[in-house]
């Protein structure tokens, strides 16, 4: 299973300081090709600076961002992933509070951002690799002359059969054909 630390590109941490302006910020920001930014004051995480800041607390208002601060702007309630926590808890943790981006941590330091789409394109590769390995054990046909006998194992109730394909249904819980799995070969 990737870890979060998987996702992070490069070496360099691009962040803001809270006494930056929200101008400041958003070029750079777009010089680094970046939606969001930690906020760091002293080495220290306080806050994360995102596109959506931008939008929703300062242009929807129509703030001068050349006057406005980060500080003054920036999500302060953090939600962070740790950097050897599986992908798949940081893709919750972003559903879960409704962001795109992510703080990664290691031993309480700032090690980068993650976005939800790095993750998300992770998790398709996965599910589209879990796909196809499921789709041949469902066409899976063996060799007829080989003589080996060939066990499906319902996934239901544990009922074996053995055949060249799994039964349209299991004769024991009748759950389809897609919860067979192939288990032994003689």
């Amino acid at each position: 299973m990737k870890q979060v630390r998987d996702f992070l590109r490069g070496g360099e941490v691009f962040y803001a300081t809270p006494d930056l302006t929200v101008r400041q910020a958003a070029q750079y920001m777009t010089t680094k090709e970046v939606g969001a930014v930690p906020v760091l004051e002293k080495g220290r995480l306080v806050g994360i600076f995102t596109e959506r800041d931008l939008l929703t607390r300062v242009v929807a208002h129509g703030l001068d961002p050349a006057t406005m601060s980060v500080g003054e702007v920036m999500t302060k309630e953090l939600v962070v992933a740790k950097a050897d926590e599986d992908y798949e808890a940081a893709l919750e943790k972003m559903k879960d509070c409704n962001c795109r981006h992510l703080p990664v941590v290691d031993q309480d330091r700032l090690v980068g951002v993650v976005s939800m789409r790095d993750l998300l394109l992770a998790e398709i590769t996965v599910k589209t690799g879990a796909i196809r390995m499921l789709d041949t054990v469902i066409q899976y046909k063996s060799p007829v002359s080989s003589g080996m006998a060939i066990v499906w194992k319902c996934l239901g109730c544990g009922h074996h059969v053995q055949g060249d394909q799994p039964p349209a249904r299991c004769p024991s819980c009748r759950v389809s054909r897609e919860q067979f799995v192939l288990v032994e070969e003689d």
